[in-house]
């Protein structure tokens, strides 16, 4: 994976995503319902601002860019919409963490386009790997799961992967390690605030 040529630095955040308890317990099958809702609520905040990050990286891609990234964007604006039609953010509230996820989506949007499109890539990508682990328990999470494991998506990361791999070079690797830290750290954040969400299930 591509990634790992930027991981010459140790990166402790990427080995605590592993080893913390809502993704353990998102791989195990044991999850709290409402913890997974409660996840899923913020991920419809974040989900928003990566659609506008989306559509930002479709205005400035080469010609050769842009079938796939509107095709990324069309699937993000998909997902968002089966999702509201089944969850309320009304119930939730906005975590802190998650405004300030929300907020590196928008500065995001003043780096290079390498930069910006290499942090697209690395952010899918990894939301799959996720899914892959995941054992479903319920209908949205099982829904999820399907969506983000299938072939379709699949392919689709796969082409993003051929627009990635010819400017990799371009990337700064302190720029592109010092972002993945700093997202790391309010998603684990998110997970914990979760968590308790779902204390009483």
């Amino acid at each position: 994976m591509m990634f790992n040529y930027f991981l010459s630095t140790r990166l402790p955040q990427l080995e605590a995503v592993a080893e913390h308890p809502f993704v353990q317990r998102l791989s195990s099958g044991s999850l709290p319902s409402r913890a997974f809702t409660a996840w899923m609520v913020q991920g419809l905040y974040i989900n928003d601002a990566l659609i506008r990050f989306q559509a930002h990286l479709l205005r400035e891609a080469p010609p050769s860019h842009r079938h796939i990234l509107a095709v990324l964007l069309l699937t993000l604006s998909e997902d968002a919409d089966w999702l509201e039609e089944h969850i309320s953010p009304l119930h939730h509230p906005l975590y802190p963490e998650t405004e300030r996820y929300c907020q590196v989506f928008t500065d995001l949007e003043r780096l290079p386009y390498p930069l910006a499109l290499a942090m697209n890539w690395c952010f899918h990508r990894t939301y799959q790997q996720l899914w892959r682990e995941a054992v479903p328990t319920n209908e949205l999470m099982e829904f999820m799961c399907e969506r983000w494991t299938s072939e379709e998506i699949q392919q689709l990361l796969s082409r993003l992967d051929t627009l990635v791999r010819p400017i990799w070079s371009q990337v700064d690797p302190e720029d592109f390690l010092r972002i993945i830290r700093q997202l790391l750290r309010l998603e684990m954040g998110i997970w914990g605030e979760a968590l308790n969400a779902g204390a009483g299930s």
